[in-house]
């Protein structure tokens, strides 16, 4: 999934890639506490949107 988020933005090197991963972790690490009030039935409502 993240490759077609990342191919239909513009990004068309392993570059890209490797920075999307790295803002994703810098995300995940910093908005963690905020991210894990989020119920498990709400992320799997918006994974099924998304995906």
């Amino acid at each position: 999934m993240r490759t077609v988020v990342k191919v239909r933005a513009g990004g068309r090197t392993r570059l890209s890639g490797a920075l999307h991963a790295l803002i994703l972790l810098a995300l995940v690490l910093g908005l963690g506490p905020i991210a894990e009030q989020i119920t498990h039935a709400a992320l799997a409502g918006i994974l099924m949107k998304v995906g």
